[in-house]
């Protein structure tokens, strides 16, 4: 069995802390370390050793966030140690993969569809990073990697070239309309599909994990669309090809529905979807769950809206203590509102127990699962959703990976995301019942069908036959 890092860090410590540079010089190296190890599918084989390493990147991105380059590098050089020993520790053990692609399939495929996938930043990973501090109260989100530029390599999702823009003057953060430039989609002609495909024009301070939070993509996804060099940083003015387009789950007249396989909230005002909102959900079971484990699954159900709280004080439930106790943190019961307040600004108490609507500290963990069950918001987001709706409003969580959408003028549009709660779905099987219901069974490619289906992208594509 591997030994974690968790154990074997202290032993590199010092070795680490000393003789750091005025500047983060270990970042390239430790952002390559984690591309190998996310590549090499050790999430799969190794969840917790991997984690610490993400854990010691994020907090490596908080520090150089506030430009305190001296700890940043020291972090990074942590992150890179860590990377290395769980390579090598790989090496000496053999680990063989979970498994290989079933025949037929590309042997490149993005990288939130490999095997094993860890919640995303948000990760995931998530996902510069506002979440990390140095000190205080354990939060109650296990931290998410943000990764400013990771390292994939492979097939370009998207064949088609990013434009090639030369560096301009850096513009104004917040001029967030001027860093969407919509290329013209064909016309699809549907109330229940949404997004599409657009470039997203890079603005100062944007990582991949934010643009990926801000759109409801995988940062992972991103890389591998556009192709980008883990040793490379964004700048201002880049163009990134970005492609969300999505199947609303479900409709309601009025209120809040989350679908946790897609990551996303939406909100009908009136029978009309108001606003689709990316999300970060419950974890996922770690490989090794056993029986009598805390599982920190978002659960499924109708709730409603108790209660709205402005600097929401978090009371630690005592699950979570537990856990901190035995990840050696201090034990808190309570944390008052402010910067360390994991529930951010604002929060809605559902009648679910134990389950809040809230903003986040961690904005780049956004379109992740990295909760302990709650449904976090981006900050942004998450105060014009607070200004909107109203105490008693109704909402509910779904569990629906698989959704199908015909149009207008007939054309049947899939979309299957990844089974991430391990319900052992039968996808071949559901996938065909979604089309009886909808009449679609004898107007799809059952090529375009299969394909989307072994890739699990959560993006919803055209099957027509």
């Amino acid at each position: 069995m591997l030994l974690r890092l968790t154990v074997l860090a202290p032993m590199f410590l010092a070795l680490v802390l000393s003789g750091c540079s005025s500047t983060p010089k270990s970042r390239p190296e430790a952002l390559a370390a984690l591309a190998r190890l996310w590549d090499a599918d050790v999430p799969a084989r190794a969840y917790d050793e991997y984690l610490s390493v993400e854990e010691t990147y994020a907090r490596a991105e908080s520090f150089t966030e506030k430009n305190d380059d001296r700890m940043a590098e020291k972090y990074y050089r942590l992150a890179l140690v860590k990377g290395k020993l769980l390579e090598e520790q790989i090496r000496r053990e053999e680990v063989k993969p979970v498994r290989s692609p079933a025949a037929g399939v590309p042997k490149s495929l993005p990288a939130d569809q490999l095997p094993g996938n860890l919640p995303e930043p948000d990760r995931q990973i998530t996902d510069g990073p506002s979440f990390g501090v140095e000190s205080g109260p354990a939060e109650p989100d296990r931290p998410i990697e943000n990764q400013p530029l990771p390292g994939v390599e492979g097939a370009v999702v998207d064949s088609r070239p990013v434009g090639d823009v030369s560096r301009g003057p850096e513009t104004d953060p917040g001029e967030a309309d001027q860093s969407r430039r919509h290329t013209p989609p064909p016309v699809i002609k549907s109330d229940r599909i949404i997004g599409g495909e657009e470039l997203y024009v890079v603005k100062k301070g944007d990582t991949l994990g934010l643009i990926g939070a801000k759109l409801g993509v995988s940062w992972r996804y991103l890389a591998k669309a556009n192709n980008l060099d883990p040793k490379q940083h964004l700048y201002v003015g880049q163009e990134l090809r970005v492609v969300n387009r999505r199947i609303v789950p479900k409709k309601v007249r009025n209120g809040l529905v989350i679908n946790i396989p897609d990551r996303m909230m939406y909100y009908f005002k009136q029978g009309r979807l108001a606003k689709s909102i990316p999300v970060a959900l419950g974890k996922p079971n770690p490989r090794d769950v056993q029986d009598d484990d805390v599982v920190w699954h978002t659960p499924t159900g109708v709730f409603r809206i108790l209660a709205k709280e402005k600097d929401p004080i978090w009371r630690v439930p005592p699950s979570i203590q537990k856990e901190m106790e035995e990840q050696g943190k201090e034990v808190v019961s309570k944390v008052l509102p402010g910067d360390k307040n994991p529930l951010g600004k604002y929060a809605l108490r559902t009648s679910i127990p134990g389950i809040m609507i809230h903003s986040t500290i961690r904005p780049a963990s956004i379109y992740g699962f990295s909760s302990h069950g709650c449904i976090r918001v981006s900050p942004g987001m998450m105060e014009d959703l607070f200004d909107e709706i109203e105490v008693n409003t109704r909402g509910e969580i779904i569990y629906k990976p698989i959704k199908v959408a015909v149009t207008e003028d007939g054309r049947v549009f899939l979309e299957v995301n990844r089974d991430v709660y391990d319900k052992k779905i039968d996808f071949e099987k559901e996938v065909k019942e979604v089309l009886r219901k909808n009449r679609a069974t004898g107007k799809v490619d059952w090529k375009k069908v299969d394909l989307v289906l072994r890739n699990k992208l959560g993006i919803a594509e055209d099957v027509t036959m």
